[in-house]
């Protein structure tokens, strides 16, 4: 038990992300499959065209769904960097979408709507999985790692504070109970009146005076 709780806790931001994408995923596939089929096997749209039609409108509808649910905890770079990069990410996915319906039917010479939905669904499943990877990556950003909690530096206030007696305890550098606050400075010796520097002109005249 502890071991399946420590895995959760571990992966449930992944776990959480993937059910809703799944759910997201799973309204954009009925789209995506449909609109195809629909368009191809009974409208007799070209088997590209088709796919990129239905491909469009399922991209338009999970943009939504998880920009605004699946990452909306993420952070991106902004709604138009966002669409960009998206809408680019599902271009690759279409094209995954296009390499199984060529291997299927061109390649493995298997032609039918039933095959074309197959083509479509395989498609689909690595073009999701491919989706699901570079959302996280490119398109919403999980920043929490990168930022650094506030009190990681922080210390107590008390750590810094200089090892001095309270300020009405002091007197000349002295507390009450006759022990030095801190390190004595250095006094200089007291020197003459006729060598200080802010002594006036009668009190250096008096200096000489007296050493005549």
């Amino acid at each position: 038990m502890n071991l399946v709780t420590a895995t959760y806790k571990r992966f449930r931001q992944l776990i959480h992300e993937g059910a809703k994408f799944c759910v997201i995923g799973g309204i954009g596939a009925v789209v995506t499959l449909g609109g195809a089929d629909i368009l191809h096997n009974h409208l007799a749209v070209g088997k590209y065209t088709a796919l990129t039609v239905s491909t469009l409108i399922a991209t338009v509808v999970t943009f939504v769904g998880n920009r605004h649910w699946t990452f909306k905890h993420r952070s991106g770079k902004g709604t138009t960097h966002e669409s960009v990069m998206f809408f680019v990410l599902n271009g690759v996915g279409l094209l995954i979408g296009y390499g199984c319906i060529w291997l299927v039917q061109t390649g493995f010479g298997l032609s039918g709507a039933l095959w074309y939905d197959f083509a479509n669904f395989l498609g689909l499943v690595f073009g999701t999985l491919f989706r699901f990877w570079s959302y996280r990556k490119w398109v919403w950003h999980d920043d929490s790692a990168a930022k650094v909690p506030d009190t990681m530096y922080a210390q107590p206030a008390a750590a810094y504070a200089e090892p001095y007696a309270d300020d009405s305890t002091i007197n000349l550098g002295l507390v009450a109970n006759g022990h030095e606050a801190r390190e004595p400075e250095l006094v200089p010796p007291l020197r003459s009146s006729a060598t200080q520097p802010g002594a006036s002109a009668g009190q250096r005249w008096d200096g000489r005076r007296q050493g005549l």
